[in-house]
């Protein structure tokens, strides 16, 4: 494309959505979806849960006084009529909310005719109880949503671990809490609702009866009533029966660790929940468990309140689900984000060029397009695409002045569209820390994920790329730092936790490193990672030799003759690295 073009992202409604809702808020897990899928566009079938038969005969009778039968219908019916409806009709999308198990029908019916699923399953939602957060308000908080519609909410917490330290305490104010939310008996409280039927009071009751924890509250149950009371268990180890499965009832058992670190290890090897709660006063340990730990949601000093936000979307991550839902994230699901280019007929531009400078689209030589004047390349990949921001930003505040007699038509055509003075600096410094940031997004797209220089936040070895580059404050998406400055603390880093920093790729020499030291940092079982870490260091050297500090007159000259002397090397170093 060029600075001509025009691109914009057109959001198409899908077609028909099947919506299939939970027993647990039947009301909630159809019209939140349903008013998100309606914006966008599209035509809703409401597949209300065969457990409740009234709220399915409630909305199939109100629904068509308020809705359009061409727009929206509610279909009742058991598991035979999902089965039947999945197998011979095509949606355009479904979301299911229930069990894992029901996910994996729907999921494999789906597959059928590749209809994309959003699965909004379950888990076990993890709390962590630190040793300096107030823990009357922690025993509060986690009592209330734990035991909101008898513990069968999928967000509510399903297990606490607890700091050693403050375990007496936080039993205590945990007792307390329930007594003064439920009163003394329990059972009468019209706060407290009962399970939703027989075969999951079974399962729970089995579970309570197998766990080798020791119960210090509750522990009452009534079958006739289908009641048990909220429940309290200690001593519960990471094999016990209560930690086998989501409970999804009034039970909370509680495990003991000696550091945020011990528990993130308890958390880390189940599968990802919808969320994680972490009571701390900490901003080291909550951030511990937010690069540590992966969910749908992450929240501190609560629990459950992140599905009243209109502006976070809601979902899972592995076995809690995918795909999300809420405010605008259910437009963006239940809609098709088609690209639309519209390409400019300007004089400017040399139509041949364009054509004959694409190459393939998984090397950089594709971004050859970007920009050309009169035939003439001005950048010859993304790289030279970045120097160019960079020049132009250390140079507007004389540059502008003199816009009028440059002759390069993309820096007039740049200018021309912004305002004088500082905006010009802000302006070029956010388009260039747009382009780095997608330009290394570019790369993981293109499959070679150990060549990549910013690529996974989240990675567990204790020394990953990812910390290193922290710690040397280089550009995280949109927090960019000097380079010069960022490539000798990159450098000495490396060194001092062992990694190898080649001298030769500290200066434009030919490629032929890259199989010979790679093949000798594979040897020394180093991370393939380094070859990549080098070549960004030898980047970022050549790009600040480049600079220059130019004068008025000069500058649009400078500007242009720093990036086309760029040769050849740059673009068979990065050609190959990606």
């Amino acid at each position: 494309m060029t600075i001509m073009d025009t691109s914009y992202i057109q959001r198409q409604p899908l077609g028909v959505i099947l919506i299939m809702g939970a027993w647990n808020y039947p009301l909630c897990t159809l019209l939140i979806p349903m008013l998100g899928a309606l914006a966008a566009g599209n035509t809703v079938l409401l597949k209300p849960s065969e457990h409740c038969p009234t709220v399915a005969r409630l909305l199939a009778t109100l629904v068509p006084n308020y809705v359009d039968k061409k727009i929206c219908q509610v279909l009742c019916g058991g598991v035979d009529v999902c089965q039947k409806l999945l197998a011979s009709e095509r949606f355009d999308h479904i979301l299911y909310t229930g069990g894992v198990g029901g996910g994996r029908a729907v999921y494999a019916a789906a597959a059928k005719f590749l209809t994309p699923v959003t699965l909004e399953l379950g888990g076990k939602c993890p709390v962590y109880v630190d040793s300096n957060v107030d823990l009357m308000m922690a025993a509060k908080r986690i009592t209330v949503i734990k035991n909101f519609n008898c513990g069968q909410t999928c967000v509510a917490p399903d297990y606490v671990i607890c700091h050693r330290k403050v375990l007496d305490e936080f039993l205590k104010n945990l007792g307390e809490a329930i007594e003064e939310f439920y009163g003394k008996d329990k059972r009468a409280s019209p706060d407290l609702s009962r399970i939703i039927n027989e075969m999951h009071w079974k399962r729970l009751t089995k579970l309570l009866s197998e766990t080798k924890g020791k119960t210090v509250y509750g522990g009452e149950v009534v079958h006739d009533d289908l009641y048990i009371a909220p429940t309290v268990v200690i001593d519960v180890g990471p094999e016990d029966s209560l930690m086998s499965e989501e409970l999804f009832g009034p039970i909370l058992p509680i495990l003991t660790v000696d550091s945020p670190k011990e528990a993130v290890e308890l958390i880390r090897p189940r599968a990802h929940p919808l969320a994680v709660y972490v009571f701390t006063n900490s901003n080291d340990v909550f951030e511990i468990f937010k690069e540590e730990t992966t969910s749908g949601a992450l929240v501190q000093n609560d629990c459950g309140v992140q599905t009243l936000s209109a502006e976070l979307p809601f979902g899972g991550v592995g076995q809690s689900g995918f795909g999300r839902y809420h405010g605008k994230h259910s437009i963006y699901t239940f809609s098709n984000p088609r690209s639309v280019m519209l390409k400019s007929r300007s004089e400017f531009i040399n139509q041949r060029e364009l054509i004959t400078s694409r190459g393939p689209t998984n090397t950089v030589t594709y971004f050859g397009v970007l920009f050309t004047f009169k035939g003439k390349r001005v950048c010859n990949n993304l790289l030279e695409l970045l120097k160019l921001f960079d020049e132009v930003a250390h140079a507007l505040p004389t540059l502008h002045q003199t816009m009028e007699v440059t002759n390069n038509y993309l820096i007039r055509r740049l200018m021309h569209s912004l305002v004088p003075d500082q905006v010009y600096r802000n302006t070029f410094k956010r388009l260039g820390d747009y382009l780095r940031y997608n330009l290394l997004r570019t790369r993981v797209r293109n499959n070679r994920p150990e060549q990549t220089i910013l690529y996974h936040r989240h990675c567990g070895q204790p020394k990953s790329l990812v910390h290193i580059l922290q710690s040397c404050c280089i550009s995280l998406g949109d927090r960019c730092t000097r380079h010069n400055r960022d490539a000798k603390r990159l450098e000495k880093s490396l060194r001092r936790l062992g990694y190898t920093v080649f001298e030769e790729l500290l200066a434009p020499t030919s490629t032929s490193f890259i199989e010979s030291d790679l093949i000798a940092v594979r040897e020394r079982r180093a991370t393939v990672l380094d070859v990549s870490i080098d070549s960004d260091v030898r980047g970022v050297t050549m790009w600040n030799e480049k600079k220059q500090k130019c004068g008025a007159d000069e500058c649009p000259v400078a500007v242009i003759s720093a990036l086309c002397a760029l040769n050849s090397h740059v673009d068979r170093l990065w050609s190959t690295n990606l």
